[in-house]
Order: structure tokens, then sequence, then C-alpha cells
């Protein structure tokens, strides 16, 4: 019984859970099977081997009693991961803590306690076959999570981890004849404009010469869908991962003409972006996209794999102790190298350390830079100074956003290249919508105010503007363009 049980509750913690999260995540993850499985090989034999040898000191009734809360923590956490984990994510990409679900983590926390209750009076009610019950159902458990693990490892074979990133090295650097600038303030939605307006009337003064297009339907509420889309043109096919769907989407006919149209007229294609994009799909059309050495942090990794697989099983009263966040993933990683600057705060003082500057070496270039924006963390004011998380109101941090903006904007007129640049402002979704913001500012445009456009238009114009601007016949990737 002690052996049975001590096996079947740390497998599921130490060996299924960290394996599902890996192959779960195979494509976001940089580090390899070798990096995380034999230290919790390892973990899984010397816990097991430690609960028993406690275990065994106690006899009689209170080995029982023991015996009976471990299966029932066993029989309580599966049933938590199977049945109880709904609704995890908020529309931010933060994970939901206990008193955001409501009710539903009281009702989880009462399943639990009437569970171990029933468990606790089957084993009075059992008496001697008690223990030959806890042996097979702990023993099924364990079959079904070895069967659950080959399965994972068949269907993965032959994926291989190439160390591909979006290097961030040039971010502040533009071409030297014609630019077209993509800036993509993260969850920039039109609700978040509204609530800065508020309380900064005067906030979009200075992006007078653009137009608001203030019916733009983002398509998707996640980052990773929505930028796909914007280069590919291609809807997401939920039966897929992300992974193949990616992959799927870059093989497609229209993005290869897509890039082959602006390489064809001299443009480089940059995508700064911290959101996994398996560059490995695309370093042949990204000029950006650079193999990397990655250094594996293993004390912090096998401590946030822990973490993200106790947070599958706990109750939701006990989740926030164990959730793990985008930020905090990336300490496992050391990168030789620059990345593209993700946080505003990061972003802000780049651009200011190293300003904007024109790279002799490129004539023409699409210059894409994703960041923050108005999602998570709140880290920065309205002057974007540094903050804690959430220390100051959420619309300072978004107005901190909209001074980032800004601030590139006369980056550019000091540099002379503001008249001469296409520049565009869009959200890659709203917060947990398809609302963005979306403002256009053409090659030499100019207004005495910000212009309002109503019309309805989704992000499967972003191709088709493109080919627009640098002259291009539209018409063959779209109907429509900004």
């Amino acid at each position: 019984t002690a052996l049975s049980v001590s096996l079947a509750i740390v497998f599921l913690y130490f060996i299924l859970g960290p394996i599902e999260i890996y192959y779960s995540n195979f494509g976001e993850f940089s580090f390899v099977t070798k990096d995380y499985l034999p230290e919790f090989i390892l973990a899984f034999f010397v816990i097991t081997a430690l609960l028993i040898m406690i275990l065994i000191l106690f006899d009689g009734r209170v080995f029982k009693v023991i015996c009976t809360l471990l299966f029932s923590v066993l029989i309580c956490s599966y049933t938590q991961y199977m049945f109880m984990n709904n609704g995890l994510m908020n529309p931010d990409g933060g994970l939901k803590s206990a008193s955001q679900v409501g009710n539903f983590a009281l009702i989880t926390l009462i399943v639990w306690i009437v569970l171990i209750a029933v468990i606790y009076f089957i084993s009075i009610v059992l008496k001697n076959n008690w223990n030959k019950m806890v042996i097979c159902v702990s023993a099924l458990l364990v079959v079904m999570q070895l069967m659950a693990i080959i399965s994972l490892i068949v269907s993965n074979i032959g994926r291989e981890k190439d160390y591909y990133w979006m290097s961030g090295r040039d971010e502040f650097k533009i071409a030297s004849d014609e630019n077209i600038i993509v800036l993509i303030p993260d969850s920039f939605g039109r609700e978040v404009l509204d609530e800065i307006l508020d309380k900064y009337p005067d906030a979009m003064d200075l992006f007078s010469d653009f137009t608001y297009y203030n019916n733009a339907d983002s398509v998707y509420t996640r980052s990773h869908y929505s930028l796909i889309h914007m280069f590919t043109g291609e809807e997401v096919d939920y039966s897929l991962d992300r992974y193949k769907w990616t992959k799927q989407s870059f093989e497609k006919d229209k993005p290869k003409q897509f890039f082959s149209v602006l390489k064809d007229n001299g443009y480089k294609i940059k995508l700064y972006s911290q959101e996994i994009l398996y560059e490995e799909f695309v370093q042949d059309y990204f000029d950006n996209v650079e193999e990397v050495n990655v250094h594996v942090m293993h004390g912090y990794l096998f401590e946030t794999l822990l973490k993200m697989s106790t947070y599958r099983y706990v109750p939701y009263y006990l989740k926030d102790r164990y959730s793990v966040t985008m930020e905090g993933m990336e300490e496992i990683y050391k990168y030789e190298g620059v990345a593209p600057s993700w946080l505003n705060t990061d972003f802000y003082e780049r651009m200011n350390e190293e300003g904007i500057t024109i790279d002799e070496s490129i004539q023409n270039g699409l210059f894409v830079s994703h960041f923050c924006g108005t999602h998570r963390p709140y880290i920065n004011d309205e002057n974007m100074n540094k903050t804690e998380n959430d220390e100051v109101p959420r619309v300072d941090s978004y107005r901190g956003a909209v001074k980032i903006l800004e601030d590139y904007l006369f980056k550019l007129k000091e540099l002379d290249e503001y008249d001469d640049s296409t520049i565009i402002i869009m959200g890659d979704h709203s917060t947990g919508g398809k609302s963005p913001v979306l403002l256009i500012k053409h090659k030499n445009e100019k207004h005495e105010k910000m212009e309002i456009n109503d019309k309805e238009t989704t992000y499967d114009d972003f191709i088709p503007t493109i080919i627009n601007e640098i002259g291009g016949d539209y018409k063959e990737f779209g109907e429509r363009v900004w």
C-alpha cells in the first residue's frame, strides 16, 4: 500500500505533469528533454523512497490514516486536473486567482472536502479490503499516466527543436530610403483608448496626421493568432496545435507571394517580437531571424516546471502560490544576443539610449515592433517612470504606452524621416476582444487634426495595405486597403 500510493502521487506531480507541460508547449520552450527530465526522474525516485520510509515508521491505524490521506490527495488532484480547471486564463493573458472565478473556487474546494470524506468513509466500510482497493486504483492511475506519456512521445517523434529567435539587435534602426513602420502595443484596444482619453483628453493630440479606424476588427483575441494571421492571411485551424498551424500557414501560397513581392522591391522585413512564432518556419521570410545559443538555468527550470505541474492539480485557493508568469519563464534561459524589447520600460529605455538611426545598408524596409503596450505587467506610470506592478492606476500605465508612441514619432521627426515614412499603429487585439486601436499615416500625409474613418475593416487587410504602400497591385491579395 505504501509503495503504490507513494508511487502514484509522486508520479503524477513529478513525471506526468512536467512531461505533459513540455510537449503541450514544445514550440514555446527553448529547452529539450535532457534539460529537465533526468532531474525529475531522480526526484521521483528519491521522494517516493522517502515517502515509503516515512510511512513504514507507522503501523496500524496511523498508517491507514496517512495512506488514506495521501490516496485522497491523489484522487482529488487527478479530479481537479481532469474536470475542474476551467477558465484559468484572464483576457489579458494573466492567470485567474480564486477571487476572480467566484463561486467556482468554493465549489471545487467543497468537491475536495466531499471526496476526502467519501474516501475516508469507504476506507472504514471496506476495512481489510481497503488496502487492496488503494493498490488497484493507484496502479490503474499509474498505468493510465504511462499510456498518456507514451502517446505524447509517439505523437512527437520526429519533431526537432532548432534554436532560432527574432534578434532585437537593430530594433531601432530604419532604412535609408523607404520605410514602413508598424508599432504594435499589445492589447491596445478601443476601450483602453477611451479610458485613456477620459483622464488624459490631449493624449492623442500628437497623432493629428493619422487616420483612426474606429471600427477595426483584429479577427483574433490572442497575440500569436493575430500576428500570424496578419502576415499570412490564414484563418486559425483550431483542430491543430499552434506549432502545426503556424507551420502550415507559412507554407501557403499567399504569404510566400506577399514576402516575395516585398523582397523583389528591395525591402528588408524585420519583426521584433518576443511572442513565440516558431522562428524555424519563418527564417526565410524575416531578415532578423538568427540562430541563437541558449543556456538553460537547470535549477530554475526544475522549480518552474514543478510549480506549473503543481498548479494543475491543486484547488483554486492554492493556485496563486504556483502560478508562473511569462516574465518568470524567461528567467529559465540565458541567450547570447540582444532580444526584442518586450516590457514598456525596456523598450523606452533602449529607444532613448540608442535613438532611432538610419541603417545605410538597408534601402527599403518593413519594420514591425510588438511590445507590451497596455498588456500586463503594469510597471510604468504615465511618464514612463518605472513602478512596481500595479503600483499606479492602470490608466496611467496605459498612458505611458502612448508616450512611447509619441516619443518614437518625435525621434523620427528629429531624424527628418517622419514625413517620408508610412507609420501604422495597431493593437494586436483588444483586452480580451477584437476591437483594436488602428491608426495609419501614409507617406507625406498631413492633417490639421486626426481623421476618423468608421468603415468596417479587419486585419485581413494588412497584407493588401502593405502591398499598396509599396506601389504593388493589392487586389491580388484582398479587396480593401487602409
